[in-house]
Order: structure tokens, then C-alpha cells, then sequence
């Protein structure tokens, strides 16, 4: 092969390489505006699986949620600009796994909360027959709840783990009383 088809061929194989597109999860969120990141949603269309577009925007949730407990947040368009300002120039990848670490964190929180009340509430001596199945009603919602949380957090974790690549862990439910 002569010189010159050989850089051609080089050239033309380097610019299709460069132009090959990251894969989804790698690709850089474009957020800096709300239209901005509208026109990055429309740009990345069909390349992310409805689920994963679900998860996203779970995930948005989620760092939504982190910014609003802050005493100091802000409301409206000022929270907004907070979400897409910690989600700027970060990647598909990263923002699942800030969204799935927050959400986890959050419901570690609430089953901690929900643990508390179960073993106030079981040391309630009731007064009555109506107090008693008042009592165990509420007892048996908050069982329930924390059975929803600690299911809640296994799939969340199952997905962070995955995202990341890494093995998984099962987590071990929480016994409700002491």
C-alpha cells in the first residue's frame, strides 16, 4: 500500500473513531439551563431504555429530595438551578449513582425512624380493648412500612450495584422489635 492511501485510510479511521458516540450511561448530562438539559433529554432520545429513563428521573427525585431537607434551601427556580447545577457536566452514570446513594440514605433514615417508633410504641401498656387494637394497627402499618423500606432498599441497592459494576450484597432485613 502506497504512503498516501495509507494515511488516508488512517485519517478516515481515526475521524469514524471519533465520532463513535460514548455509550449512554458515559455520556456527559448537559443541564446548565432548563433548555439546555430539555435539549439534551430530546438528543439522547431512544439511547437510554424506558427504565433507565425512569431511574433517571428517580434519580433527579432523589437529589431534588437532598437539596430540599437543607435548611437553607431554596424554592422554585432556585432549586431547580440547584438540581441541574449538581448534575451538570457529570455523566448518565454518575448521576444514577448520586440519585440511588441519596435515596438509599434516605430511606436508611426513615428505617431508623420507623425502628424507633416500633419499640416505643411495643413498650404502650393499652388502657382498653380499643386502645389495644389502636395500638396494634398502628404497630402492624409501621411493621409494614418497614418491610416496604427495607424492600425498597435492597432493588435500590441491587441497582446501584449493578450500575457500578460490583458484586452484590444481599442486605438483611430488619427485625422490627427488639
Amino acid at each position: 500500500m502506497k504512503p498516501l492511501q495509507a494515511s488516508i485510510l488512517l485519517a478516515a479511521g481515526l475521524a469514524l473513531a471519533g465520532c463513535t458516540k460514548a455509550p449512554p450511561l458515559d455520556r456527559t448530562v448537559s443541564a446548565e439551563t432548563p433548555s439546555a438539559l430539555s435539549a439534551w433529554r430530546d438528543r439522547m432520545g431512544d439511547d437510554l431504555t424506558p427504565a433507565q429513563w425512569q431511574d433517571f428521573d428517580e434519580a433527579l427525585q432523589e437529589i431534588r429530595f437532598k437539596i430540599i431537607i437543607d435548611p437553607a434551601a431554596p424554592a422554585g427556580d432556585a432549586l431547580d438551578a440547584r438540581v441541574r447545577a449538581a448534575i451538570a457536566g457529570h455523566t448518565v452514570r454518575d448521576v444514577l449513582r448520586l440519585g440511588f446513594e441519596s435515596k438509599l440514605a434516605r430511606l436508611e433514615a426513615e428505617g431508623t425512624q420507623l425502628e424507633s417508633f416500633l419499640r416505643m410504641n411495643s413498650q404502650i401498656k393499652p388502657g382498653g380493648a380499643q386502645s389495644a387494637h389502636d395500638l396494634s394497627d398502628s404497630l402492624y402499618t409501621q411493621i409494614s412500612l418497614l418491610r416496604k423500606v427495607d424492600e425498597e432498599m435492597e432493588r435500590t441497592g441491587q441497582k446501584l450495584d449493578l450500575l457500578l459494576q460490583r458484586p452484590h450484597v444481599v442486605r438483611k432485613p430488619r427485625e422490627p422489635l427488639p
